[in-house]
C-alpha cells in the first residue's frame, strides 16, 4: 500500500510542474492614432482570461508593455490612456510563448477610474474619505531633484517642502500638519515599497509615485508614528521584455540669493573717522566670499529592465556628487537597487525580492556653524594670511580665522547601507489576496579627522563607530 501510494506521488509531480509552467505572456506597443507616437504610462489588462487573476501592466516612454503570467488560450486585451478611447483586442497564448498585441489609440476627452494608494493597500479615488493625494512620475517637477521631497515641492496642498542648510548630506524637510511639536518629532513617516526608510533613501529617478496620507486616519493603519502624516513611495518595476538600458545625467549650480549685510571695509574707516574705537588693520577682505562659494553637483543614472514570461528584473546604478555652499564641503553618494518579481501557479503565487545598497562619503571637518560665526565677527580691516604666509591670527577670547578652520581640518566619513526585503503574495481566488513581509537591515558609519593647526587648542582626533 505504501508503494502505491509513493508511486502516485511521483505520478502527479510532473503533472503539477507542467500546468504550473502552462502560461505565456502578452507584448506589445501602444500609439497615438493622430501623431504616432508612442504613448508613455498607458494601462494595459487582460480584461477576459480563462480562470484567471487580473493582470495588467503599464507602458514606458517608447509606449511598450509585457504582462506575464497569462493562462494559455483566447483571452481579451484592453489598452486605455487618458485623452483616448480605450480599445480592446483579443489575442491566442501559447504555452511558454509571447503574443503580440499592439494597440492604436482614438484621442478621446475620457475620464478614468483613478486609484491611489491608502495604507497597505489601494483604493479608487472617489472612494477615499481622508486627505490623500498622489503624484506620478509624469508630474514630478522637472528639476534637478536633492531627494525624494524635491519631487513634489508645490505639487501638494499643505506640504512644505525646504531646504534647512547648505550642507549637501542635509536634504530637504517637509512638513504636513505645520509645527505641532516643539521638541518632539516633526517629520513625517516614510515607507518605501512598504519599508520604513527616508526621503534619501532610493534616488529620484527610481521613484514611480509618491502617496500621500495627509489627516489622521492614517494613524490607524501606521500608529503613533503616523502623527505627522505618512508618505508611501512606490519605486520603479521592469514591465518584462527584451532587456533595456536607461542613462540619464544632469548638472546643477546654486548661489546665494541674499547674504547678510556686515559692516564693510569701508564702513569701518567711515565709522572710524567719526571717533568710532575700531582698529584698522589697513587691509580690506570680504570674510563671506572667503569662506562661501557657488556649490555644483552632478548625477548619473542608469536603469536596466527586463524579463520573460514569468520573472521580471529591473537593476539601477546612481553616483550623486553635491558640493556645499561652504568651502570643502562635499559629498558623494553611490546607490545601487535591485528588484525581481516571480510568478508561479497561473500568477496566484507572487513573489517580489527587493536590495538597496548606498555607501556615502563625505567631508568631515570644521564645524561650519562655529566657522560661520567667525565669519560674520571677524575685522573686515584684516587680512588672511600674514607676511610669513601663516594664518593671520589676532588675540582675543573664541577669536579665530575662519579662513584657517576650513583649509586645516580635515576628516572624512563613509556611510554604507543595506536594505533587504521580499514580498510573497497569494492570490487564492478572486478578490482574495494574502501577503507575507520581510526584511532586514544593516549600516555602519566610519568617521575620522584631524588638525594642523598650530593653536593652543589645536587636537588630532580620530573617532570610529558603527550602529
Amino acid at each position: 500500500m505504501k508503494r502505491l501510494a509513493v508511486l502516485a506521488l511521483f505520478a502527479l509531480l510532473p503533472l503539477t510542474t507542467v500546468h504550473a509552467q502552462d502560461v505565456g505572456s502578452v507584448a506589445g506597443v501602444v500609439r497615438d492614432k493622430a501623431t504616432g507616437v508612442p504613448l508613455d504610462g498607458a494601462e494595459v489588462s487582460i480584461v477576459a482570461a480563462p480562470g484567471a487573476a487580473h493582470r495588467a501592466g503599464v507602458t514606458g516612454r517608447d509606449g511598450r508593455f509585457t504582462i506575464i503570467g497569462v493562462p494559455v488560450g483566447e483571452v481579451t486585451v484592453q489598452a486605455r490612456h487618458i485623452g483616448h478611447a480605450s480599445l480592446l483586442q483579443t489575442v491566442t497564448i501559447a504555452a511558454g510563448d509571447t503574443a503580440t498585441a499592439d494597440f492604436v489609440l482614438q484621442p478621446q476627452a475620457v475620464e478614468l477610474e483613478g486609484v491611489v494608494v491608502v495604507g497597505y493597500g489601494t483604493q479608487r479615488r472617489e472612494d477615499v474619505t481622508g486627505a490623500v493625494a498622489s503624484v506620478s512620475s509624469d508630474e514630478f517637477v522637472a528639476a534637478p531633484a536633492r531627494d525624494a521631497a524635491s519631487l513634489i515641492e508645490g505639487k501638494i496642498p499643505g506640504l512644505a517642502v525646504t531646504t534647512a542648510n547648505g550642507d549637501p548630506r542635509a536634504g530637504t524637510e517637509i512638513s504636513l500638519r505645520g509645527t505641532g511639536t516643539l521638541r518632539g518629532p516633526r517629520s513625517p513617516l516614510v515607507l518605501i515599497d512598504g519599508v520604513p526608510g527616508n526621503l534619501a533613501t532610493v534616488a529620484p529617478q527610481d521613484i514611480a509615485s509618491i502617496d500621500v496620507l495627509k489627516d489622521g486616519s492614517a494613524a490607524a493603519v501606521y500608529g503613533s508614528r503616523a502623527s505627522n502624516g505618512v508618505i508611501l513611495i512606490s519605486t520603479k518595476r521592469g514591465a518584462g521584455g527584451p532587456p533595456r538600458i536607461r542613462y540619464e545625467s544632469y548638472a546643477n549650480m546654486q548661489t546665494l540669493y541674499r547674504s547678510p549685510g556686515f559692516l564693510t571695509a569701508a564702513d569701518y574707516r567711515s565709522l572710524i573717522a567719526k571717533g568710532y574705537g575700531f582698529t584698522d588693520f589697513g587691509y580690506t577682505t570680504n570674510w563671506q566670499s572667503q569662506v562661501l562659494r557657488q556649490p555644483a553637483g552632478e548625477n548619473q543614472n542608469v536603469t536596466i529592465t527586463g524579463g520573460g514570461g514569468v520573472t521580471n528584473y529591473t537593476a539601477a546604478l546612481n553616483v550623486q556628487n553635491d558640493q556645499g555652499i561652504f568651502l570643502r564641503s562635499n559629498n558623494r553618494d553611490v546607490t545601487a537597487r535591485m528588484h525581481v518579481d516571480h510568478a508561479m501557479y497561473d500568477g496566484r503565487l507572487r513573489a517580489d525580492l527587493n536590495m538597496l545598497t548606498s555607501v556615502t562619503n563625505s567631508f568631515f571637518g570644521p564645524d561650519y556653524r562655529y566657522t560661520w560665526r567667525q565669519t560674520l565677527i571677524r575685522n573686515p580691516t584684516d587680512r588672511v594670511v600674514n607676511d610669513t604666509g601663516a594664518w593671520q591670527e589676532r588675540s582675543g577670547y573664541f577669536y579665530v580665522n575662519p579662513v584657517g578652520l576650513i583649509d586645516e581640518d580635515n576628516g572624512a566619513e563613509e556611510d554604507r547601507n543595506l536594505r533587504l526585503h521580499g514580498t510573497l503574495t497569494l492570490r487564492p481566488i478572486a478578490n482574495l489576496q494574502f501577503s507575507l513581509l520581510g526584511g532586514t537591515e544593516r549600516g555602519s558609519v566610519e568617521q575620522g579627522d584631524a588638525t594642523t593647526r598650530p593653536t593652543s587648542s589645536a587636537s588630532t582626533a580620530c573617532r570610529a563607530a558603527t550602529r
